[in-house]
């Protein structure tokens, strides 16, 4: 029952669109109103010299594995704001040998809910800090909401293995044009991703200033008997020309529960744009097991 549980959600949420749009086939057609329908693709290819990374077809992240996952997806969105999204990954991170990840990468519904804050319900990634850490599809209820400089997301879900409950909350405020930061907690077995870590929090902060960006992410989580995982991050790029942001970036990590292991490598590369839909980046990164090289296309269509 387990392994059909996603696939069960994506059918409910498929059903559920297939009713929405005969619903709506009846309103008379607006030549302001948006397109209800919108397909996107997020693929990365990559080589590099990482031992059982020769070829990835998803993103490289921290000189480590490669873990930002390509997907194809397909949105429907309502002039009253009902919505639902179906996406699939594509990549190595969603075979039985990648990362564990689970098909579909997502599939739910989102009604709205007052003028500021919509529910979804079925498979989507979880709300944690600015997901560099905990970056993972389960299945449960999301509320979503923002309002002025301020934002929240929090959800109830189901670990895939064990059906075990989580629980993430976020909430985050725009301190100032270009200056945002956010505060997370996590609570339930599995909140990190591992099966030993119970309850967490984690800060996230981003800065925009001209040709500078800089974002950064601190996580602290504990399992039962109090061993803690500790993470960091924090990437600062310079826009030299409109195509081109080099960019430097340290990531440490230590579980001593053991999920995990520990890391720390510091990542230097650089972010090129040939086309809107493409980017190149180069990289190496000095980790704390050797030196690492990559060069990788991520490429995004938005149709």
């Amino acid at each position: 029952m387990r392994r059909w549980t996603p696939w069960i959600t994506t059918a409910l949420v498929v059903a559920l669109s297939a009713i929405a749009l005969r619903a709506a086939a009846v309103d008379e057609p607006s030549a302001e109103r948006p397109r209800p329908f919108r397909f996107s693709l997020d693929l990365y290819q990559g080589i590099s010299d990482i031992e059982g990374l020769r070829r990835a077809s998803d993103g490289h992240w921290a000189g480590s594995s490669a873990s930002w996952p390509s997907t194809a997806a397909v949105d429907w969105t309502a002039v009253s704001g009902h919505g639902a999204r179906l996406a699939v990954g594509v990549g190595a991170a969603f075979s039985r040998g990648g990362l564990g990840y689970r098909q579909p990468a997502e599939a739910w519904w989102r009604v709205p809910w007052g003028g500021a804050a919509s529910v979804r319900a079925g498979r989507f990634w979880v709300p944690f800090a600015s997901q560099e850490w905990l970056y993972r599809p389960a299945n449960g209820l999301a509320l979503d909401w923002r309002t002025g400089r301020y934002e929240g997301s929090g959800a109830i879900t189901l670990t895939d293995d064990e059906m075990r409950p989580n629980v993430h909350v976020r909430l985050g405020r725009e301190a100032l044009p270009g200056v945002s930061a956010g505060l997370s907690a996590a609570l339930g077995s599995g909140a990190s991703g591992g099966p030993s870590h119970t309850r967490g929090i984690g800060l996230d902060a981003s800065l925009e200033r001209g040709p500078w960006r800089a974002r950064g992410e601190g996580v602290l989580m504990w399992d039962r008997g109090g061993r803690s995982l500790r993470f960091g991050s924090v990437r600062l790029g310079h826009q030299i020309v409109s195509w081109a942001e080099p960019y430097v970036a340290l990531y440490d990590w230590r579980d001593d529960a053991g999920d995990h292991g520990r890391f720390g490598g510091t990542v230097y590369g650089v972010h090129m744009r040939a086309s809107p839909e493409l980017a190149i980046e180069s990289a190496m990164a000095a980790t704390s097991d050797r030196r690492v090289y990559w060069v990788q296309l991520h490429l995004t269509i938005d149709r």
